[in-house]
């Protein structure tokens, strides 16, 4: 019924390998009958119907037993889970391995004289008849390169703050 698990690796490497590569020439250009390759005789429609035949036939009696209606992407998931994990993990390690050494973004460093955003005691009432202001007393300021985190529960006024700097 399955795929036996010493196959899976060695087949899912090897797909991984040819697939990747084909993506790629597709991207740069319209593919050719010519840059498309044979399938393996385990990658074979036929051969991958009857296969998911044979769970979706095992869900069918699972769903009578139980009394319930076959669930189509149960005998997928049971039929594919190994081959999908496998071909996750080595895609994963593929990209990790082979990723381009990311290069170091240089940061300003905040300058002494330049400000960007400057309050000093700032209070504000979002309701004129409310007599409690919705921020009190707030002072920061913000230079170029200097990164502000605004944190704090749930109502304590972050998006009212946001909301005041944008306008």
């Amino acid at each position: 019924m399955g795929v036996s698990s010493a196959k899976q690796p060695t087949h899912l490497a090897s797909s991984s390998r040819w697939l990747n590569p084909l993506f790629k020439i597709g991207h740069e250009q319209k593919l050719k009958q010519d840059d498309m390759y044979s399938v393996f005789p385990e990658d074979r429609s036929q051969r991958l119907g009857e296969e998911l035949q044979g769970y979706w036939d095992q869900e069918v009696l699972r769903a009578k037993t139980y009394k319930r209606e076959p669930c189509l992407m149960k005998a997928i998931i049971k039929c594919y889970w190994k081959s999908c994990l496998v071909l996750g993990i080595f895609t994963f390690l593929e990209n990790f391995l082979l990723l381009d050494e990311i290069p170091q973004v240089s940061t300003q460093l905040p300058s002494e004289g330049e400000v960007m955003v400057d309050m000093q005691d700032f209070t504000a009432f979002w309701d004129e008849e409310s007599e409690t202001p919705t921020l009190q007393g707030l002072s920061f300021t913000v230079r170029p390169g200097e990164l502000l985190a605004v944190v704090g529960p749930m109502g304590a006024g972050r998006s009212s703050l946001l909301r005041t700097m944008l306008g």
